[in-house]
């Protein structure tokens, strides 16, 4: 088991018994001992088992878990502040978990200047934007965004998703400008 997969398992474990202060505290505690490189492995891991583990939880156990969460979710941008990746895990957080679209914007726009400052997850950063601009009604934001994308070139070697398609059904027909729809569906794999 790597380190990171005993971090995670310990968090969660010990997330099962404590209260959020309590586990911030331990999770302060293993992480003092890990280097930073692996301090960011470590949380990603125990984010992702606290995303399957809120998948099936309780309302009386989903309180709490989602509190510890979104603490991990701060520890990780703690850490690395201008890590893209981190703000878009927060924002979907604040998107999916905490329903909160307010919060998630505004952790989303932070993810798209982080991630052009990156060069690494800008299609991933803009795809969420478009996804919560879209629940929230915002038509014009996601224009702006599709827009961006058809003008986006990947640089080599970047780390990304590959162009979405999953939000375009939820465009209403007429909300934003025909050409910039047509040119991004042009850029998707034909599969």
């Amino acid at each position: 088991m790597t380190t990171e997969e005993s971090f995670a398992n310990a968090v969660v474990a010990y997330g099962k018994k404590a209260s959020v202060p309590e586990f911030m505290d331990f999770v302060h505690a293993v992480l003092e001992e890990l280097n930073p490189e692996q301090q960011i492995g470590a949380l990603a891991a125990a984010i992702s088992a606290y995303q399957v583990l809120l998948s099936g939880a309780s309302d009386a156990e989903s309180a709490r878990q989602f509190q510890q969460l979104e603490e991990l979710l701060r520890e990780t941008i703690k850490i690395a502040p201008d890590d893209a990746y981190s703000w878009i895990a927060m924002a979907e957080h604040y998107h999916y978990y905490a329903v909160d679209l307010a919060k998630a914007r505004s952790t989303i726009e932070i993810a798209v200047e982080k991630a052009l400052a990156e060069k690494n997850f800008v299609r991933q950063a803009f795809g969420v934007l478009i996804r919560i601009a879209l629940a929230q009604g915002d038509f014009c934001a996601v224009e702006k965004c599709l827009a961006a994308l058809n003008d986006y070139i990947a640089p080599a070697g970047t780390v990304d998703v590959a162009a979405e398609r999953d939000f375009l059904g939820r465009i209403p027909e007429g909300s934003i400008q025909p050409a910039i729809l047509e040119r991004y569906r042009a850029t998707l794999p034909t599969n």
